[in-house]
């Protein structure tokens, strides 16, 4: 029937070409918008958009930005501190206090008032000018109780100023140390980061090739169903002049059914893996961008099939893999504290100076109240009751701890390795069988439909030939994602596939 449709649009082309050929034709413009240009997403990119996107690596960064400044904290000790201190405050008197000190106010107040008159009515001054003084200086006397009688009143106010500077000579090299595990940390720190990127990686071209592999699949149960639908309705002609049986088409109406239930659940996956890749590069609602493009699975190379060198492989992840860098820096870290708890054991030495002011009812800065103290401070723990001992023990099996870790580590990354390069060969060989059996296969089905087409072949043959075709297809698939998948755990494994992705992701031009 296709053949039958392709010849009746020809022909009914080729009637409308002559019957207009003697008429002028015109030009006709027809406006189209263009096309938004396609963005390839290949693998590559998918891993740079999710490293560069993925809350959880700024997550991851800002972690580093702690250590580095706790780094810069550590630094600070070797350098001056420098505080001020001001302090004020207002008392006010109890009433008992104050009715003691107004007694003590009027009993100087009436010594005064008698000195005043016995001054005023003296017969014969000695000095006329003293005598004047002498009044003058009872009047400020007056004065002066009276507003301390209104002070009291208010009650006390005190204040102090202060301005301290203090140098850490020497603390047993405490402070070295404690600047190493700083700076250890901030290498820790970017070692995990750089171990987080490796893992999220991982985990993009897992969700990629299981995408391109339901996308495979829906290839094959397309052609499956395409196959099936062909000889539906060769039995259905067959049936209908007579020559063939109400089964057959019974038999390929089952096939077609069975093969749009694979699509169907093959388009199911490829939808979830989708929704997968999109979370892990932090599209926006977790869905690829409409102008985003996945190229389908490339054929193996030559390359591809080349075994792996596993010990060379395993050389280069440890000097590579970045969780074994950051095991090294908390091992470097924890020796690090084991050596500030040991500086326990010495004194510390530090010099300060200080200028304080003081000043009662009076808030005012006067520099003539200053008072400047310098000084030495060294403080040594003479008894600790094994506080010292048990800390630096700690320390020491921290320390210990860490060691035996990296050495685990160090066995975990080596058999990782090993385990991906096998995996490897594993897929190259079941990639090789696949290929040789699909091709067999597909020549064993071809050869059953021209000899069914024939009659010369039972259905059954038939319908299992194309099944097998469908498996083989299938598996060829599987297995060439496989190997995809393989290489990419060896890169993984190794630490190598970080080496081409940059920090940033770069957006390439759209094709």
């Amino acid at each position: 029937m296709r053949h039958t449709l392709a010849w009746a649009l020809a022909a009914g082309a080729l009637f409308a070409g002559a019957s207009h050929a003697e008429e002028p034709v015109e030009a006709e413009t027809v406006e189209t918008a263009p096309a938004e240009p396609l963005l390839v997403l290949d693998l590559e990119l998918a891993q740079r958009r999710a490293l560069a996107q993925h809350p959880t690596l700024a997550a991851v960064a800002e972690v580093v930005a702690q250590a580095q400044a706790k780094a810069r904290q550590a630094r600070s000790l070797y350098l001056p501190q420098i505080s001020a201190q001001y302090t004020w405050s207002q008392t006010d008197l109890s009433d008992d206090q104050k009715d003691k000190l107004d007694e003590a106010v009027d009993t100087i107040g009436d010594q005064l008032g008698r000195a005043r008159i016995q001054l005023r009515e003296a017969p014969t001054p000695q000095n006329q000018s003293q005598s004047l003084e002498l009044r003058q200086g009872l009047r400020h006397l007056d004065r002066y109780i009276s507003d301390q009688r209104d002070e009291l009143d208010g009650g006390i106010e005190r204040s102090q100023l202060g301005i301290t500077a203090g140098w850490l000579v020497f603390d047993g090299f405490a402070r070295k140390h404690r600047n190493a595990m700083a700076r250890y940390g901030v290498q820790e720190s970017q070692a995990a980061e750089q171990e987080a990127r490796r893992l999220m990686a991982d985990a993009v071209a897992r969700a990629y090739y299981g995408l391109l592999l339901s996308r495979e699949n829906i290839a094959v149960s397309e052609a499956n169903e395409e196959f099936n639908q062909r000889l539906l309705k060769d039995a259905e002609a067959r049936y209908d002049v007579g020559k063939g049986s109400y089964s057959d088409v019974l038999n390929f109406r089952v096939a077609v059914r069975g093969a749009q239930t694979m699509r169907l659940k093959a388009e199911a996956d490829t939808r979830a893996a989708e929704v997968a890749l999109a979370t892990l590069m932090a599209e926006p609602d977790a869905k690829l961008r409409p102008d985003m493009t996945v190229p389908p699975l490339a054929a193996e190379t030559a390359d591809d099939l080349v075994p792996p060198d596993t010990e060379s492989l395993i050389a280069y992840a440890l000097d590579h893999r970045p969780d074994l860098l950051q095991g090294e820096r908390r091992a470097d870290r924890a020796e690090a504290a084991r050596k500030a708890s040991a500086a326990s054991y010495s004194p510390e030495v530090a010099v300060f100076g200080q200028v304080q002011s003081r000043g009662i009812n009076n808030n005012g800065i006067d520099p003539d109240r200053f008072s400047p103290t310098v000084g030495v401070n060294v403080n040594y723990d003479l008894y600790t009751g094994g506080r010292r001992r048990a800390e630096v023990a700690e320390a020491r099996h921290a320390e210990r701890e860490a060691e035996l870790k990296q050495e685990a580590l160090e066995l975990t990354v080596v058999s990782d390795v090993r385990r991906a390069a096998l995996e490897v060969i594993a897929a190259q060989e079941q990639l090789t069988l696949q290929r040789l059996s699909l091709g067999d296969v597909q020549e064993n089905r071809d050869l059953l439909t021209k000899a069914y087409d024939a009659g010369k072949a039972p259905l059954a043959l038939l319908n299992q030939a194309q099944r097998d075709f469908a498996a083989a297809q299938a598996q060829a698939a599987l297995a060439l994602a496989s190997l995809r998948l393989a290489l990419e755990e060896l890169d993984t494994a190794t630490g190598a596939s970080l080496a081409n992705l940059s920090a940033e992701a770069a957006e390439p031009e759209a094709e």
